[in-house]
């Protein structure tokens, strides 16, 4: 596992990687995505996404506060997503998944309930 730390506008954004065959799961360690941290995220998601063949599973179950800065940085990763299927979300907690039904973007994901769900979907 490999911890990797970007610079945010206060602070840093702490991403933990493990490596399960060609898939990368990126565990989110700050609980919070927001204007601070989404710049980061989101070019985090970009650049990882154009490295590899597998797919990134994005594990936002620590996640308990999302604003439109880090909806928009989920968003701008799966738009760099070569495939639909390339960039999935483990789900966070209830209060962070009503603002995705509240903005009518939920369905744009692919969503697991939990990381060995994810992965075994990922194989």
């Amino acid at each position: 596992m490999a911890e990797l730390s970007f610079p945010a506008s206060t602070g840093v954004f702490t991403v933990r990687e493990e490596i399960h065959g060609s898939d990368c799961l990126c565990r989110v360690v700050d609980s919070r995505l927001e204007a601070r941290n989404a710049f980061a995220l989101k070019k985090y998601l970009q650049e990882r996404l154009r490295a590899g063949p597998g797919r990134i599973i994005l594990d936002l179950s620590t996640v308990a506060f999302i604003d439109s800065s880090g909806l928009g940085a989920l968003i701008g990763g799966l738009k760099a997503a070569p495939r639909k299927n390339a960039f999935m979300l483990v789900r966070p907690v209830d209060t962070v998944i009503s603002v995705f039904r509240v903005t009518r973007t939920e369905a744009l994901f692919t969503w697991a309930d939990s990381v060995e769900a994810a992965l075994a979907a990922a194989s």
